[in-house]
């Protein structure tokens, strides 16, 4: 069986390129015929056989001319296709980008169908609402739903939502680092250690008030505290953690003044005012969202096309 050449990909090297380029230019019959032609003769005027050479030399003389000519042709074709392979690969690169972009063109201007359209918008308004009652973003009421590929569905026909989305479902890493350095600080205070109580959920509380108190923009506003001291132990406020242990009444007195000042300095901390920042900005994302969502919901038709998407067959 013959070997078969298969064009290769202009994404290839230049050599291999220009190596199927030389053959498929010595198939036509300017280069098999006429120019092999030109220079057999060329080659055959140049090497001659003596006058009173036999049959044999004279045969042998004449191969040789043809197989010189042969590689003559075959050098000639080869160096002038990987002269050319840089331009060529260019346009047939430009030729299929031309292609892809007018199916593709064409693809995103068909709607789709009925039963596609209503997924997304079904998607849309599991989505808003999950939403607008400031919960994580859920893409479907139904538990066994692929979330990421309804995920990924939405956003190829509407790329506008990914901003917001991503901000959405971001965690909030201007809380983790206020968790972080409160956590740092109170140690180096002893916090972590008797008579203090319950150390992480402590930092929990202290977190959550500096969060509220900024997303609120209230740390204007003096921060109050209200001890009351139940079978030994130190409450702040309304909360149902104790946080001091009362060894002494003078010690768990001082150790009340230790708590505000930490807790006050805290509010003041940069950490504290990039959790303003995040909320803001997961507001911002939210209301973007919304809007996007609402008009997808109340969209008839819907263009574009997904990984859920039927894409007819090209004829």
């Amino acid at each position: 069986m013959l070997p078969v050449m298969v064009e290769p990909s202009p994404e290839r090297g230049v050599f291999k390129w220009a190596w199927y380029r030389a053959a498929r230019q010595r198939g036509t019959f300017l280069i098999s015929s006429v120019i092999f032609s030109v220079v057999a003769v060329v080659v055959g005027a140049i090497i001659v056989p003596p006058a009173h050479a036999s049959v044999l030399k004279r045969t042998l003389f004449a191969l040789a001319g043809v197989g010189i000519a042969t590689a003559a042709v075959g050098v000639i074709t080869y160096i002038w296709a990987l002269a050319n392979a840089l331009f060529q690969k260019r346009n047939e690169l430009r030729r299929r980008l031309a292609v892809s972009t007018a199916r593709n063109s064409e693809l995103e201007a068909a709607p789709v169908t009925p039963e596609h359209a209503q997924l997304l918008r079904d998607i849309a308004t599991t989505l808003n609402r999950s939403i607008n009652e400031y919960e994580p973003p859920v893409y479907s009421s139904s538990g066994d739903a692929d979330n990421s590929l309804l995920r990924a569905a939405i956003l190829e026909h509407f790329p506008s939502l990914r901003i917001p989305l991503e901000t959405l479902e971001g965690s909030s890493d201007a809380l983790t680092a206020l968790c972080s350095r409160l956590a740092e600080e109170a140690v180096t205070l002893g916090m972590d250690r008797h008579p203090w109580l319950n150390f992480r959920e402590v930092i929990n509380i202290i977190s959550a008030v500096i969060s509220a108190r900024s997303m609120q923009r209230s740390q204007d506003f003096e921060l109050e505290f209200h001890w009351r001291e139940v079978d030994d132990e130190i409450y702040w406020g309304g909360n149902p953690t104790p946080i001091i242990y009362v060894d002494n009444p003078e010690d768990a007195s001082e150790r009340e003044r230790t708590f505000e000042r930490f807790v006050r300095e805290s509010d003041t901390w940069p950490e504290a005012t990039a959790i303003r920042e995040n909320f803001e900005r997961r507001q911002e994302a939210r209301e973007q969202a919304i809007g996007i969502l609402q008009v997808i919901a109340n969209r008839d038709t819907i263009t574009g096309r997904c990984r859920l998407c039927v894409v007819p067959s090209v004829a």
